[in-house]
């Protein structure tokens, strides 16, 4: 799970197999704030990304806007998330099921990847 520091919050992004079948994902991002036990947000993309380099990508603007947004509405200089923001995430309740899920995709493209090695080699 790729994680990524920034302004004292970390942002970690899960990749959920969407229902298509050919290895796209969604982005899902937790947010903490100095490694805290529970994540402070869970947020999930609405598009869906078919590398995960760019759901990586996403998942972390994703999760920086949300900090900016955060302590900007903190310090009292704005009481709204931009609209941008609204339109590409929406929090969720992040489920094991979700987790494990991510997980055996994550392995599964793992264990093909190097089998079509094998298979090359033979």
């Amino acid at each position: 799970m790729p994680v990524l520091r920034y302004r004292e919050h970390y942002i970690s992004v899960i990749h959920i197999p969407d229902k298509s079948g050919d290895g796209s994902c969604i982005a899902s991002v937790e947010i903490r704030h100095r490694l805290d036990d529970h994540p402070t947000v869970r947020l999930r993309a609405r598009s869906t990304r078919a590398l995960l380099s760019e759901a990586n990508e996403q998942g972390f603007a994703i999760g920086k806007r949300w900090v900016d947004d955060h302590l900007t509405r903190k310090s009292g200089s704005s009481d709204r998330v931009t609209t941008e923001a609204n339109n590409s995430l929406f929090p969720v309740r992040a489920r094991l099921g979700d987790w494990l899920a991510s997980l055996v995709a994550r392995l599964a493209r793992l264990v093909s990847s190097r089998f079509a090695g094998a298979e090359k080699r033979s």
